[in-house]
């Protein structure tokens, strides 16, 4: 992750996730990211190369969506572990150096809100 003071005119943010963490655009390098703050200070983390690949990696994990769109329904009929891994995989290939937890947090049932020192 990285840090910035303030919210950066250069960041678009087109989503929030289940937590209300913003998902943006850094309009000057074209990458994605997510960040939480804390104190001003913005903590980002690299998500996708590009919004492009960003729908390319959510397109992914629609395939095995069906029967799991809620957390019930993935409580009930969890993604078998090689095919979670299999898909990680292919978004990882596609997105370098991203941090990677992001996307399992699209596969698996969290109820609550994570706990951002894990991820740094």
């Amino acid at each position: 992750f990285s840090k910035s003071e303030g919210w950066q005119k250069n960041w678009v943010a087109f989503a929030a996730d289940e937590v209300g963490s913003p998902i943006f655009v850094d309009m000057l390098t074209g990458k994605v990211y997510t960040a939480n703050t804390d104190d001003g200070e913005w903590k980002t983390f690299y998500v996708a190369q590009s919004l492009n690949h960003y729908i390319d990696a959510l397109g992914e994990i629609e395939k095995i969506s069906e029967n799991r769109e809620t957390p019930e329904q993935l409580r009930y009929n969890p993604v078998p572990e090689a095919i979670s891994d299999s898909i990680l995989s292919i978004i990882d290939h596609a997105n370098p150096d991203i941090v990677l937890w992001y996307w399992e947090l699209f596969m698996e049932n969290y109820d609550m809100d994570p706990n951002w020192e894990d991820f740094e």
